[in-house]
């Protein structure tokens, strides 16, 4: 026997009501959802709270005799996906809502930041808007040295020196900037694969230094609080954070689960929270729940994307983002001029007449898959000037790490003595 308090009626009643608009039976719904309940138990139940039973739920069900084999079938194929949908669904918001009753528990970062002064004279020139890409940190990679024979390291503690050293970069870049034109605002486009997830590939969890959990609670605070820096330090320019989920933030295997479940949308989520715990009036935060984001800068269009729809193999799949662009131009129904992506780990850009692909580096550098594609891409971010009249017009590149840091340190083994004065050729 059920015991139908008020709280659990209206539950039953928000349920039902969405099946019966369906066109479906009680008791295809009680067989359909698991709620164990019957004409008469909701009958008796209203009429204990005094409420009468909505003729919608009256709805007689369908004689089986009736039914050929046929449709049987589909009823039943049509219930579990409905169940499977729902389970889908439900998988984010409720992480979701306890990502948003943890984080209420915590009191605001408490920001040390030194305000960067205004310039002595207005700067002249024409405005310009600063777009900062921030893509493929793969937060949690474990590369060790030993295993790289030498030629790469990466962990948590090397990623914090990389974030120091992106956050001084963009900081110095604004600075410099400001002090020479109009700045419009400054743009955080976060790509993708900001998460290194779990289970993307067989043997992940050998290289990885956190789990899926902390990868994102702690990188998101981590973040936070760079991004909080800047923007705190300039409080006269307005700041705008976009982003869009990566293959590497997915939930299962690709398809068994829809996109918006995602560990990097809940990363943004954290993110978004705790920026504004912060209180700082000049950013704002736009994480959809789509696969990609559309931006206009003075009419210039400008796609964001991860990339990982775009096919190619050792190397940058040059071909497949041609005909990327001209399909997302079909889809958009609108001229792109600017495509930016990550997942490649090589920043590059190619220009053709249907418009300009941008591809943001990495964080990592070499790792497992340079024996596979026999490359180690240097970990390097990008960042824009766009103006009205080019758009793009130029593009500095952030090393994230020192020429001399970056120097493989490969052991040798050398054998055979030269003989004093030869000369090795």
């Amino acid at each position: 026997m059920i015991a139908w308090n008020r709280k659990l009626l209206a539950a039953t009643k928000k349920i039902l009501r969405h099946h019966t608009t369906l066109g479906e039976a009680l008791p295809d719904i009680a067989r359909a959802t698991g709620v164990p309940v019957t004409l008469d138990s909701l009958a008796n139940a209203f009429k204990r709270h005094g409420e009468g039973t909505p003729a919608s739920f009256l709805k007689p069900e369908q004689p089986r005799a009736e039914l050929t084999p046929r449709e049987e079938l589909y009823l039943r194929v049509k219930a579990k996906d409905r169940a499977r949908q729902r389970k889908a669904q439900g998988m984010t918001e409720i992480v979701l809502e306890k990502v948003d009753a943890a984080l209420c528990k915590i009191a605001p970062d408490v920001l040390q930041v030194v305000r960067e002064p205004l310039p002595d004279e207005p700067p002249g020139g024409k405005p310009e808007l600063l777009w900062c890409e921030v893509s493929d940190v793969q937060l949690g990679t474990k590369v060790e040295l030993e295993k790289m024979g030498g030629i790469n390291q990466h962990d948590w503690a090397i990623f914090l020196t990389k974030l120091a050293r992106w956050e001084t970069e963009v900081t110095a870049t604004i600075r410099e900037r400001r002090a020479a034109v109009p700045l419009e605002g400054v743009v955080v486009a976060m790509l993708g694969d900001i998460v290194d997830g779990h289970g993307i590939f067989r043997g992940q969890a050998y290289e990885l230094d956190f789990d899926v959990y902390k990868q994102v609670v702690h990188g998101a605070n981590d973040f936070a609080q760079a991004i909080g820096r800047i923007v705190a330090a300039f409080p006269d320019v307005k700041f705008t954070l976009y982003g869009v989920g990566g293959n590497h933030g997915r939930v299962g295997s690709y398809g068994e689960a829809p996109y918006r479940c995602n560990w990097d949308l809940v990363l943004y989520h954290i993110i978004e929270l705790r920026i504004g715990a912060l209180g700082l009036p000049n950013v704002t935060c736009h994480f959809p729940q789509s696969w990609f984001q559309v931006v206009e800068t003075w009419g210039w269009t400008h796609l964001l994307v991860h990339g990982d729809d775009i096919k190619g193999w050792a190397g940058l799949p040059f071909y497949g983002l041609q005909r990327a662009v001209a399909k997302y131009q079909q889809v958009l129904q609108k001229p792109v001029n600017f495509v930016h992506v990550g997942h490649f780990h090589a920043a590059s850009a190619l220009s053709t007449s249907l418009g300009e692909t941008i591809i943001n580096g990495n964080w990592i550098g070499a790792n497992s898959f340079s024996k596979v594609i026999v490359e180690a891409n240097t970990p390097v971010q990008l960042i824009h000037g766009i103006t009205e009249e080019n758009g793009i017009t130029w593009t500095r590149k952030v090393y994230l790490r020192t020429r001399e840091d970056m120097k493989p340190r490969i052991t040798i083994y050398r054998h055979g003595a030269r003989k004093p004065g030869r000369v090795a050729q």
